[in-house]
């Protein structure tokens, strides 16, 4: 038997896993968007004293009132059908910000990147924190360094994570306004600090949309502009640390526990009886068992990280996606909160928004399973 005939029967179960998991997709994504439908569309609209009849979801001419079950039923469906329909099809209609009409797309490329170049270094220095933290405190459980993770991790639990995100800023303010004679709030420098460099380079755009990519990071780089860089990386770096001072508190809970039932597990007890090192055993054989719940950890507290980055984007009044998504879904129930409005589609744009996080969620979710099972094939659970 050839070696690649041998390992066939071991893909077998990976296959297998792969295929019910894209199966269950489409149900996840349907259901998920309903309950988006439900909680976006349709109690705003219960909610408002405009629409006194639920004949508004469809646009068809009745007048039967929210409290006939016989006439909201049949207008919540044919409406989620159409808002899922579009949704799928790319039809997100356009949207207007004050008097500037655009499509819903033309947004998403002026505010999305924002929200893209924040997540990343969030969520790295989140890996970056926590692996090691969860590993060195799960091995020697109840260890003066575990008491302080888990102190450290219950702390950042119990304190409201808007707290966090609003007084860390402080912290470094009167630093970054020393070292760079700018504000610490907002995704690109101030109007002062443009004054004080040339004046607003013309690759930068109004509401802070920048060309040619829409990451400003990069395209500071392809310009040359060095100062413009700095700046902007400084700032980031100390929004992503607010972040992961709040995500990886929620992150530990998962992580340490999952290290504390392998440090027990007979192959590494074994391994310490035939003389191997702790350390060699802590970062060569638990570090990639580890790795595996670790990738599984991340996919499951990943909606906690969105939701906490559209906080922090709020908190430092950046011009990413999440203070849109979250002024105009409270402006659905009678909020004043921003100008925004939608038309051409039965969708809006936070819909949109909510839409593409969740197809990432879960395309994150199967990668990071699959990637587990890879990792550690051993691994006999598909969530932690």
């Amino acid at each position: 038997m050839t070696a690649e005939a041998a390992r066939a029967p071991a893909r077998r179960p990976l296959l297998r896993f792969i295929g019910m998991r894209l199966g269950l997709f489409p149900a996840q994504l349907l259901f998920i968007l309903f309950i988006l439908y439900f909680a976006g569309t349709v109690l705003p609209a219960a909610y408002n004293p405009g629409t006194p009849t639920p004949c508004v979801l469809t646009g068809a001419a009745c007048s039967c009132p929210w409290s006939s079950f016989t006439c909201v039923a049949p207008n919540v469906l044919q409406g989620a059908g159409r808002f899922i329909f579009d949704l799928l099809t790319g039809n997100w209609g356009y949207s207007y910000y004050g008097v500037d009409v655009q499509s819903s797309v033309h947004w998403l490329q002026w505010w999305l990147p924002h929200t893209l170049q924040l997540a990343f270094f969030g969520l790295a220095l989140s890996a970056v924190i926590a692996y090691p933290l969860g590993l060195k405190a799960g091995w020697r459980p109840g260890r003066p360094f575990d008491a302080s993770v888990r102190i450290g991790s219950a702390t950042a639990l119990l304190l409201p994570s808007l707290i966090v995100l609003f007084l860390l800023p402080f912290a470094f303010y009167g630093w970054f306004q020393n070292a760079f004679g700018d504000t610490l709030y907002g995704s690109l420098p101030g109007v002062l600090w443009y004054a004080n460099h040339g004046g607003q380079p013309n690759w930068v755009g109004v509401a802070d949309n920048t060309s040619p990519t829409g990451f400003p990071l990069i395209d500071s780089l392809l310009h040359g502009d060095l100062p413009f860089f700095v700046n902007v990386l400084v700032r980031t770096l100390i929004q992503a640390l607010a972040i992961a001072l709040v995500y990886v508190g929620i992150f530990l809970r998962y992580a340490r526990y999952s290290v504390v039932g392998l440090s027990t597990a007979p192959s590494f007890t074994a391994a310490k009886a035939r003389g191997i090192s702790d350390r060699t055993i802590l970062w060569k054989h638990v570090g990639r068992r580890y790795l595996a719940l670790y990738l599984l950890a991340f996919a499951a507290t990943l909606p906690a990280y969105v939701v906490i980055q559209s906080f922090a984007e709020i908190a430092y009044s950046d011009q990413g996606i999440g203070p849109i998504v979250l002024f105009q879904f409270v402006s659905g129930f009678g909020g004043a909160f921003g100008s925004f409005g939608f038309f051409g589609s039965s969708t809006e744009l936070y819909s949109v928004v909510v839409f593409l996080l969740v197809v990432f969620i879960l395309s994150f979710s199967l990668v990071a399973e699959v990637l587990a099972r890879l990792v550690d094939p051993t691994l006999g659970v598909r969530r932690l």
